[in-house]
């Protein structure tokens, strides 16, 4: 996918730049909104990415920041006109968590995905089956309709992922997500088979690795932050980002350089614990045989 056209990315540093040159200005957001006769609620939602930036609006932050470069000027108002330009997900609006959309439309710019898993298969690898599967789950109770709206776009961000540009992706998945089957009782074996399949397809691509952390390492450093996702950006613009998911609400860190870098540092340990990419292969061919035995077996739901 083409980062470079991804509007909220191109949000993103237009507010970086905005909050550096208001910073560079010594000036306080209480300022800014009494010279331009705003609230400081329209400051701070503009800094914040809740609020877009109209170009009338922006020409007047520049103009009380100082800058007087035409093309500098004409570069930021582009970044604001791309900025507001629908993105991919607009269309799944109704019935999705904001930030979670608003994490897909990062993840289309970044140039490295790092995700550590510790409980199901990461959204990009999942197959349709085992997608609709645990989606189910998650929106218990949800309309039939809800839940294939929610499988239909997870597919659509899959394509957009691996056509065109592809990031560079690593994952590391505590190898529970390998064991637990999903699936109802009749047909756990088949979707999991599959799945499994669809790793080791993916793990051999290029752009991918997927490294399985074993039982055996016993506790690790994943264990008290769970599963998180990490976004790295090619521009020296963007920073990194964090994404976090959890029932009581998703959450997008992206202003916190020392609480990202301790993220860093616990992929990187669990990535140095974890199997090679030639043994995660390994596993996996033995997990797709055993489960396969299994289900010719009609055992569908002891472990393999």
């Amino acid at each position: 996918m083409d980062g470079s056209a991804t509007p909220m990315l191109q949000g993103r540093r237009l507010r970086s730049v905005l909050r550096r040159l208001r910073e560079g200005a010594k000036l306080t957001q209480e300022y800014v909104a009494t010279k331009l006769d705003w609230s400081k609620s329209k400051v701070l939602r503009i800094e914040n990415g809740q609020n877009s930036v109209s170009t009338t609006d922006l020409k007047a932050l520049l103009d009380l920041y100082g800058v007087k470069d035409l093309a500098e000027i004409d570069r930021l108002v582009g970044l604001g006109r791309e900025s507001r330009k629908p993105g991919w997900t607009d269309k799944f609006r109704d019935g999705f968590v904001d930030e979670f959309r608003k994490f897909l439309e990062y993840e289309g710019g970044a140039a490295v995905i790092r995700q550590f898993e510790a409980m199901i298969v990461p959204g990009p690898l999942q197959t349709e089956s085992y997608a609709t599967a645990t989606i189910g789950v998650w929106g218990r109770g949800a309309a039939e309709q809800v839940i294939a709206r929610r499988v239909e776009m997870r597919l659509e961000r899959q394509r957009l992922l691996w056509d065109g540009d592809t990031p560079q992706m690593l994952f590391v998945l505590d190898e529970a997500v390998l064991r637990r089957q999903v699936g109802n009782r009749t047909g756990a074996r088949q979707l999991m088979t599959e799945q499994l399949h669809q790793l080791r397809l993916l793990g051999a691509r290029p752009s991918v690795s997927i490294r399985v952390l074993p039982f055996d390492v016993g506790e690790h450093a994943g264990m008290p932050v769970g599963s998180f996702t990490i976004l790295e950006f090619d521009s020296p613009e963007d920073e990194d980002l964090l994404y976090l998911e959890s029932p009581s609400g998703d959450q997008i860190v992206e202003a916190h350089p020392d609480g990202l870098a301790r993220y860093h540092e616990v992929f990187d340990e669990l990535l140095e614990l974890s199997l090679s990419s030639g043994q995660t292969a390994d596993l996996l061919d033995r997990l797709i045989a055993e489960v396969s035995d299994a289900a010719d077996s009609g055992c569908e739901r002891s472990p393999p």
